[in-house]
């Protein structure tokens, strides 16, 4: 006789195509790697390409600019990780004028190249335009800033693209010009086909921000209430989930601040503190992984200057906790991980030495930046295996951005300038 188990997993693999993508473009990404175990045609079905749009989409790679007068990046597998890009040639490309744009594309698994042509040649013929910039990304948009005339920053406008699908929108800039401001594109999928634009006043201060809405298509200044809290507003010390805006304080508050994408505040979280042996903890990313918030920190040196700590007491480790309890603010220490092992040094004092580019949404993989030689080199850390890999060579004075491809059309993009 035949086990029930056996006649139920028959029965939902004889489903028809569409209504089983259906099923599974509802199932959490890991779960859907297990699904492609069932059975070859379960396999076929999802590894189809366009079946793959409809699925739920995971880390697939990284874009990166490097400084345009040293684009020394190296696509090549340097260890044999299965690391590439799809071009890597290096080449800068000039449409039309000054306008140039040459950004890389890093495949974390090493698959045949994307049908993106990460030139974006679609944004290159817009007239008028100097220089593209690559600024943000989030959630399978790219945030791009565009310099017309003379390249002052009163001179930037903005455009928001979906490189799966070559849509995009020229933003408008608005009204009154900041000198000194941070923008950064917000977008989740799950809650909303709408985008914003969050710009901040001041850089070291969380005074004022700035937020377009794609839905009402305006900026609207916004005054925040964090008082006199500082802020790392950037690209690793800020995170978006869940539609909440997290930054990281670091006035010794030791606090992550809440908003909505109106900017609204909705709370503070107390971030972990370990104090002792002249040390206080710095924060260097946060961000969501596995549908908990993490934030991954080191230790440095509080009164005394690195070389007067005994070699006993000084920390060369990357500490990553876990937000276990939100409403009890409780974190969990995940995981540690010396800098020797991650770079092959100790990294004294640590401040310039490395950065964390992202954690892995669905995975235990954290992704830094080794930059102690001229060269900078991506690495990743796998926090159940504990091995590290040196992916690649990025050259020198890039910017990186993790992707999440997004298929599907949205009506925000409507391609028009």
């Amino acid at each position: 006789m035949d086990c029930p188990k056996t006649r139920e997993a028959e029965a939902v693999a004889g489903l028809p195509d569409d209504p089983l993508v259906e099923i599974l473009s509802r199932v959490p990404v890991k779960s859907l790697c297990c699904c492609k175990c069932v059975s070859k045609a379960w396999r076929d079905l999802i590894a189809d390409p366009l079946n793959r749009k409809k699925l739920p989409q995971t880390l697939e790679g990284f874009f990166f600019v490097v400084d345009g007068c040293d684009d020394n990046s190296d696509s090549d597998d340097r260890d044999g990780k299965g690391i590439g890009s799809d071009d890597g040639d290096g080449e800068n490309r000039s449409d039309g004028g000054d306008s140039r744009i040459s950004v890389h594309f890093i495949d974390v698994f090493g698959r045949p190249p994307r049908p993106v042509d990460h030139y974006f040649p679609f944004l290159t013929e817009l007239p008028g335009t100097e220089e593209i910039m690559l600024l943000d990304g989030c959630n399978g948009l790219l945030l791009f800033g565009c310099r017309h005339g003379s390249g002052k920053p009163s001179n930037m406008s903005f455009i928001v693209c979906n490189p799966a699908t070559e849509q995009w929108i020229a933003v408008p800039k608005p009204d009154k010009e900041w000198p000194y401001s941070s923008v950064h594109l917000v977008f989740d999928p799950a809650s909303s086909s709408h985008f914003h634009l969050v710009e901040i006043e001041n850089m070291v201060l969380f005074e004022t921000v700035r937020i377009y809405s794609s839905n009402s298509e305006v900026w609207s200044p916004v005054k925040t209430d964090f008082g006199d809290l500082h802020i790392r507003y950037d690209l690793h010390r800020s995170a978006y989930a869940n539609g909440m805006v997290y930054v990281v304080s670091y006035d010794g508050m030791n606090q992550i601040l809440v908003m909505d994408v109106e900017g609204n505040t909705r709370k503070t979280i107390r971030a972990p503190l370990q104090k002792g042996n002249g040390f206080r903890l710095c924060y260097d990313y946060v961000g969501q992984s596995q549908g908990r918030l993490h934030l991954i920190c080191h230790h440095v040196d509080l009164d005394l200057g690195y070389d007067e700590i005994p070699p006993e007491n000084q920390s060369y480790e990357l500490l990553i906790c876990v937000l276990e309890d939100y409403d009890r603010e409780e974190w969990v220490l995940k995981d540690t991980v010396s800098t020797l092992k991650l770079f092959g040094s100790i990294s004294p004092g640590m401040t310039n030495d490395f950065e964390v580019v992202t954690i892995h949404p669905d995975y235990s993989l954290v992704f830094l930046i080794d930059q102690h030689y001229k060269d900078e080199v991506l690495v990743s850390y796998n926090m159940d295996s504990k091995e590290v890999c040196r992916l690649c060579t990025l050259g020198t004075g890039m910017s990186i951005f993790p992707y999440v491809p997004y298929f599907s059309e949205l009506p925000a993009l409507e391609n028009k300038h």
